[in-house]
């Protein structure tokens, strides 16, 4: 991308999955191996009733309580799950942490008078191999290659430094790292002797194994300049996300710290759910600078600088949540309060008047307002209005009207460059 006085700008936008789904139980995303798929006669039809099953029970069940905490459950043996006895005359058993979630077997549990069964309760009842092995002792073998895929591929030492190394374009290893080089190669362009230098207007395109590739090369180690992310929900240390040394130093930080230590304003735009997953927004902080002069965040909106980043270029961490906005700042956060005309078993069939979308589905937009920094850190006088999206499909609901338009008449008018990422699901 290109400015008015010749800079040219990279940029990257990426959906990273969100920690709470990052789990191989989940129906799309568990991975079996065909050669097990094969050795069960039922294995389409059982697929189907795991599907079912999850989204049904497992996927949002607010009466859980924590339901992402709860969700994780789906891939769990409850007799593995730390419990704890609820008080009662019957002394039954309940979730540690989730005082609504009772334990009534090795792969079922009862919220709020409802049973929701386990993945592998599904496939040690329904699953029939075609062969002498027995239905239960394959159905434990697709169990428990699911959970050595939860270990090997999304445990968040190893996808935290991943996605860590993707963001950064190999920042921690210096450019090394074969293991990561294709998924490189698609976002930063082919690191050999065919990429090309920066200096289109234009990225065209080209084909390579059906993917489409930059013809522009980002060195190795060099990440992007402004980087949108979509479902992300790891920005600060915590349970499900915690602190790594992602930058081989010694020095534990969480996901938003790290990315202010490799030289990014690392900001947060939670969602409406306010839950602490939503858009990330990193721009370079040698290039970029957070707009000072269009007027202060409200209530909330000053948020948190770490204290503990290793980086002398001002790059900070914040966290940015509808609401905390008024006329004329640079961080912004907005509820889109979608509205949709519900339907039930009929998706053409709908009932009438539109209605509000439920909070837990609604989508947001990330806006941010950037100075262009000139080569000795000084304005340049240009700005960059940035919004980051992330959109569903028709499969998913059937909104009457979703438009970001409104918002775009809040930003300065003098803005010279203006673009949008979206991320379609």
């Amino acid at each position: 991308m290109h400015s008015s006085n010749g800079q040219s700008f990279t940029f990257v936008s990426y959906n990273l999955l969100e920690q709470g789904l990052a789990f191989g139980a989940i129906p799309w995303v568990m991975v079996v191996p065909s050669k097990l798929q094969d050795e069960a006669e039922n294995f389409k039809e059982v697929s189907k009733l795991l599907s079912s099953e999850y989204r049904n029970c497992w996927h949002k069940n607010m009466s859980a309580g924590n339901y992402k905490r709860f969700r994780r459950l789906w891939g769990e043996r409850m007799d593995e799950v730390p419990c704890e006895s609820d008080g009662s005359q019957g002394n039954a058993a309940v979730v540690t942490g989730l005082p609504a979630v009772t334990v009534m077997g090795t792969d079922e549990v009862e919220v709020s008078g409802r049973r929701c069964v386990t993945m592998r309760g599904i496939l040690r009842r329904h699953l029939k191999a075609k062969s002498s092995s027995s239905d239960l002792d394959l159905a434990e073998r697709v169990f428990a290659h699911v959970a050595e895929a939860n270990r090997n591929a999304f445990a968040w030492p190893l996808r935290g430094q991943r996605l860590f190394d993707v963001c950064t374009n190999g920042y921690q290893r210096g450019g090394h790292g074969d293991d990561l080089a294709p998924l490189l190669d698609r976002f930063y362009g082919p690191s050999n002797e065919e990429a090309v230098a920066v200096e289109d207007s234009a990225l065209a395109p080209t084909k390579d194994a059906g993917q489409s590739l930059p013809t522009v090369q980002v060195p190795r180690g060099t990440g992007a300049d402004l980087i949108v992310v979509q479902e992300y929900d790891f920005h600060h240390a915590a349970e499900h996300s915690p602190a790594l040394d992602y930058l081989g130093t010694g020095q534990k930080l969480g996901f938003g710290e790290a990315m202010a230590a490799a030289g990014y304003h690392a900001i947060l735009f939670e969602g409406p759910k306010k839950d602490g997953a939503g858009i990330g927004v990193f721009a370079r902080a040698t290039r970029f600078r957070i707009s000072s002069d269009a007027g202060a965040h409200a209530g909330a909106a000053a948020s948190t600088t770490s204290e503990r980043l290793p980086s002398s270029d001002g790059a900070t961490v914040k966290t940015i949540s509808p609401g905390d906005w008024a006329p004329g700042a640079a961080l912004g956060a907005f509820d889109f309060q979608e509205v949709h005309h519900p339907c039930n078993s009929n998706p053409s069939e709908f009932s009438g008047a539109p209605v509000t979308v439920p909070l837990a589905d609604r989508k947001h937009s990330a806006m941010a307002l950037f100075d262009v920094l000139g080569a000795a850190g000084t304005p340049t006088g240009q700005r960059i209005a940035l919004f980051g999206v992330h959109l569903m499909t028709t499969s998913r609901d059937n909104p009457e009207k979703v438009s970001a338009a409104p918002c775009l008449n809040n930003f300065d008018p003098e803005c010279q460059i203006v673009f949008i990422m979206p991320q379609f699901k």
